[in-house]
């Protein structure tokens, strides 16, 4: 007897284990439906119709307004946080919410249609879609109330996602508000540090800002989080390809990698050793214009009021920090007023095969963006088309002066004037110092003496 019953918890055994073993039919998935209202505003429409929304004074939306765009964004390497960015066919727009592991829910090449009413349009950097009452959490929306508001449309299909070429980086600020958060591939571009650090600052800080190069010397800044699964990896060497999401952080260019997938192809080749940035012989460079303004306006640069309210002056000399400063701040009130800085006699870039300004500035008591009220302008000598150059990394910090530098290689071969755009409205003229102006051009042992750089925005 004893037998059996050792044959038969045997016989159980196997049985049993073979039981374990059986897979069950999983239960179908339910492709997502969307049977609400049809999308009637597109991003670029929001982004016009909410445009004076501020950091401390985001605007509720009252209407029955719907956005249909496509999920671009995933938080799922941690470089991304308690964010998801939006793309339509107009531009792109980041949206806060109060959760991680969004990706889970929303991946990438999602179909979604966002009901807005009741949300609001807020700014941190760049205007968002928010929750207005997140004050505390920069109007990051709820979980629950994110997934009211935010309804999936199908099965994800990141492959249809446009992503927008740049191999010219300055090609950025053509129409900048319509590439804002957007998807992009940057294609034959170098890390300034590639192989000598990492993604991130892994001690010091939350993010790490690390410099990306393309062939024409634009740079653009990319963020970088020590919570990210790469943050701690060394940067690549040598030319290649990075998609990543392009923000915009108080009118200076960043870029978001999304996933270190997203950066490839490249060639282990320093650019400074012979690679894609001198393709051709000795290389000189020298400074063709240089202006501190330390004692004054000196003779090299004039003043031209287009529109100053009956003021006396926008632009004066500041003893105080050598520069000169704009300012429509007058008698306790902000006036309207436009006004350039222009210097008078012309930078020859004629025989240059690239060319870069530098200038250190600084601004005070402007609620607005920068970008808006104070640019750069760029004119080929003998005509009256001035191209706007937007001013790259501008943080609105109070009188802290910073360097910025504009690439100037679409107008190598000709004679050109720059200038210093200031525009105010009236309730928000703001402050800005400018000092140490200087212009480098270089000029390449077999260079052509042209760009095939795409203009910027042309002022009439």
């Amino acid at each position: 007897m004893k037998r059996i019953n050792q044959i038969f918890c045997l016989l159980m055994l196997v049985l049993g284990l073979a039981a374990c073993e059986k897979e069950y039919d999983r239960p179908p998935l339910t492709e997502p439906e969307y049977t609400g209202e049809e999308a009637n505003i597109t991003i670029a429409q929001f982004r016009e119709q909410f445009k004076d929304a501020t950091r401390d004074v985001p605007i509720v939306i009252e209407d029955d307004l719907v956005l249909k765009a496509t999920v671009i964004s995933s938080d799922e390497s941690g470089n991304i946080y308690k964010t998801i960015y939006l793309q339509d066919e107009t531009g792109g727009i980041g949206m806060l919410v109060d959760q991680g592991d969004v990706y889970t829910s929303y991946p990438v090449g999602q179909v979604v249609y966002v009901q807005l009413k009741g949300l609001c349009a807020s700014f941190y950097g760049d205007l968002q879609i928010g929750h207005p009452n997140a004050a505390a959490t920069y109007y990051r929306t709820p979980w629950e109330d994110f997934q009211e508001h935010v309804l999936k449309a199908g099965w994800p299909n990141e492959a249809a996602i446009s992503i927008r070429e740049v191999s010219d980086i300055s090609s950025l600020n053509e129409n900048a508000d319509a590439v804002k958060s957007t998807l992009v591939r940057l294609t034959g571009v170098h890390f300034e540090e590639g192989g000598q650090t990492t993604y991130a600052d892994m001690v010091a800080e939350d993010y790490g800002t690390r410099v990306l190069k393309d062939v024409h010397g634009n740079t653009i800044d990319v963020r970088n989080s020590n919570y990210a699964d790469f943050g701690g990896e060394m940067l690549p060497v040598g030319t290649g390809n990075v998609v990543a999401i392009l923000g915009s952080f108080n009118g200076g260019w960043q870029l978001l990698i999304r996933d270190i997938e997203d950066v490839y192809g490249f060639d282990g080749v320093d650019p400074d050793e012979g690679g894609s940035d001198n393709p051709g012989g000795d290389v000189t460079t020298e400074t063709v214009f240089e202006e501190s303004f330390a004692t004054g306006l000196g003779t090299q640069f004039e003043i031209i009021d287009k529109d100053i309210d009956g003021l006396d002056h926008v632009w004066s000399f500041d003893d105080r920090y050598s520069c000169m400063k704009a300012s429509a701040y007058v008698s306790n009130v902000d006036h309207a007023a436009e006004s350039w800085l222009v210097t008078k006699s012309d930078i020859d870039l004629t025989n240059k095969t690239a060319a870069t300004l530098t200038f250190e500035h600084a601004i005070a008591f402007l609620d607005g963006e920068p970008s808006s009220a104070f640019t750069v302008i760029v004119s080929e000598t003998g005509t009256e088309n001035w191209t706007t150059k937007v001013i790259p990394n501008f943080s609105a910090s109070n009188w802290a002066f910073v360097t910025s530098e504009i690439d100037l290689s679409s107008f190598v071969g000709k004679k050109i004037k720059i200038g210093f755009k200031y525009t105010s409205i009236e309730g928000d003229a703001g402050n800005w110092e400018v000092k140490n102006v200087k212009v480098t051009g270089v000029t390449s042992g077999s260079g052509s003496g042209s760009s095939d750089e795409t203009p910027d925005i042309v002022i009439p």
